[in-house]
């Protein structure tokens, strides 16, 4: 069971994807870290945004974030991942996402990967 979740999860998680951009945990890194929007990533860029929200969250201007202020970074990270999650499942860009949406991305993940038909995914009989 725990090992179908997983590949559960990774379905959603890949399925969710943005087309066409490299992934950075969940997100494109093109629309997060292409600053002047060129269409290009560099390491300048990523460096550059980097910066910017570790200043944007060093409340205390210490130079480091302590537990609180990292939290704050990592939930406004978070809120904008599932935003994107949240869009991504809203096909028709409603602001809902209905049961159909909901269960599209993982609506043949069972045949996809069941190798001995019986409908069923096991740790012996998945792809893994």
């Amino acid at each position: 069971m725990k090992f179908a979740l997983a590949i559960a999860g990774l379905a959603v998680f890949a399925t969710a994807a943005t087309a066409g951009g490299w992934r950075h945990g969940s997100m494109d890194l093109l629309e997060r870290y292409d600053g002047n929007r060129d269409g290009k990533v560099t390491q300048d860029e990523i460096d550059a945004n980097r910066a910017a929200w570790h200043a944007q969250f060093d409340g205390d201007k210490s130079g480091g974030l302590a537990i609180g202020e990292f939290e704050a970074l990592w939930l406004k990270a978070k809120r904008e991942e599932m935003v994107r999650e949240f869009q991504a499942f809203d096909r028709d860009g409603d602001g809902l996402v209905t049961m159909d949406e909901y269960k599209a991305p993982m609506a043949t993940t069972v045949a996809d990967m069941d190798r001995n038909g019986d409908g069923a995914l096991t740790r012996e009989k998945s792809a893994q």
